[in-house]
């Protein structure tokens, strides 16, 4: 049996998958939860010069065999590229509200809705020295936090302290810099079954990222859930473990 890895996205941590976790080693108990490189720890995104090399920094915390990456938001576009780079490490991908670089890069590039949704990446496409701040995310502590998410208080303040961080904020925007500036592309040409899962009404994606990855990849499995939550591991954890279990 392959193992699951998990991989958060931002501005998250590691901690986003407390509630869909533990219903996931129930079944795969050889299980890991993978922090994203410079987001919590000692690491610096600044020297690593291309969003490329960025998935490959996160390629080498991987489990060196075969296992299913369930990546969700930037965590699921940088499993699409070492999917595509490193087909050995994953066996099967599993996106969760999460596109490939180029399509998102495209779509905020050319639709006015997206490039409103994503309008602090779009910040730091604009002027890449500038540092995030902690006022940045308010918006999103709005979604995320809300009280029928139920989410721990250590999470809660893990998250609090994070974006407080000088030197995670710098990486946060270095992670949005690497992405919108980049010219790499994701052929999708995946040697691994590849199972997107939606949130009908995400705050954060659009519809036009969803038609794109729909149609891009449309001999793949695209599951859409009736939510209006970006985390649908915290929201709907009962329900997208089941989701997950029936796609492996």
């Amino acid at each position: 049996m392959n193992p699951l890895v998990l991989v958060h996205g931002l501005p998250d941590n590691s901690g986003a998958w407390e509630k869909l976790y533990p219903l996931l080693t129930s079944k795969f108990p050889k299980s890991s939860n993978i922090g994203l490189p410079g987001i919590g720890d000692s690491e610096s995104v600044l020297d690593c010069g291309s969003f490329e090399k960025l998935a490959d920094r996160l390629a080498q915390r991987l489990p060196q065999e075969p296992s299913i990456y369930i990546g969700h938001d930037f965590g699921g576009i940088l499993g699409t590229v070492i999917a595509e780079k490193y087909p050995n490490l994953i066996s099967k991908l599993i996106l969760i509200n999460a596109p490939t670089p180029d399509i998102l890069r495209q779509v905020i590039a050319t639709d006015t809705d997206q490039a409103a949704r994503s309008s602090y990446a779009v910040k730091i496409q604009k002027d890449p020295v500038q540092i995030l701040k902690k006022n940045d995310f308010a918006f999103l502590k709005y979604y995320l936090f809300k009280n029928e998410n139920n989410l721990s208080d250590g999470y809660k303040n893990s998250l609090e302290t994070m974006w407080a961080n000088d030197r995670t904020l710098v990486s946060m925007g270095q992670y949005y810099n690497l992405i919108l500036n980049s010219e790499l592309k994701v052929a999708g040409d995946f040697k691994q079954p590849l199972i997107q899962i939606w949130s009908k009404y995400d705050p954060f994606l659009g519809e036009v990222v969803k038609r794109e990855m729909r149609e891009k990849f449309y001999s793949n499995e695209f599951i859409e859930i009736q939510s209006e939550s970006h985390w649908l591991q915290n929201s709907n954890p009962e329900l997208l473990a089941e989701v997950i279990f029936s796609s492996i």
